[in-house]
């Protein structure tokens, strides 16, 4: 589980460092309309790292995994990951940007949201929670999709490595297959 609370936490800290991004290029003032856009493409180095942590999990494990273990793994880094993002983002919507979400109420009015409807949206708590709620409930089919095609993937590659150390084994004995019998060596049973 030490794993998975790193993975976790490795991931709060790139969603950070993502919002410190987003900052220096602006998407928090002038260029606040791109957004969006922006934050679409930071699904990819997320999954990135996500698989590459739950993959060194996986790896990790003494013996093959199954399902329940994989995905138990994957919901603390989930956890781990939901309580660092919500950390991050209220340290960075007070500190680092405090002017962002009213900005990006402002702008949701200019583009015709009501603007109760906005100023609830992008209040710091809405946003945090928001955040929170996505984070676990991606994290959620991430984990469960990870722990499926992991626990079948270890499970494959046990049953590759036992035919093949059986084979190993059965071609260094004296008793090769021409010597019991087998098919090349003219007997019949």
């Amino acid at each position: 589980m030490k794993q998975s609370v790193v993975l976790g936490l490795a991931l709060g800290a790139f969603s950070y460092g993502w919002l410190l991004l987003e900052k220096a290029f602006g998407l928090h003032g002038p260029r606040l309309p791109l957004y969006v856009y922006f934050v679409l493409i930071s699904v990819v180095p997320t999954l990135l790292l996500w698989q590459w942590g739950m993959r060194r999990i996986r790896l990790g494990l003494p013996e093959a995994p199954s399902f329940v273990r994989l995905f138990q793994s994957g919901l603390v880094a989930v956890g781990v990951w939901a309580l660092a993002t919500a950390l991050g983002q209220w340290l960075f919507h007070t500190a680092v940007s405090p002017r962002f979400l009213e900005e990006a109420a402002a702008r949701a009015v200019s583009v015709g949201l009501d603007a109760s409807t906005a100023a609830s949206t992008y209040s710091l708590g809405s946003y945090v929670l928001q955040n929170v709620a996505s984070t676990l409930s991606q994290g959620v089919v991430l984990a469960a999709g990870f722990a499926y095609f992991g626990s079948r993937r270890a499970e494959a590659h046990r049953k590759t490595t036992e035919a093949v150390r059986g084979m190993m084994n059965g071609s260094g004995k004296a008793g090769s297959s021409s010597a019991k019998g087998g098919p090349k060596s003219g007997k019949r049973a």
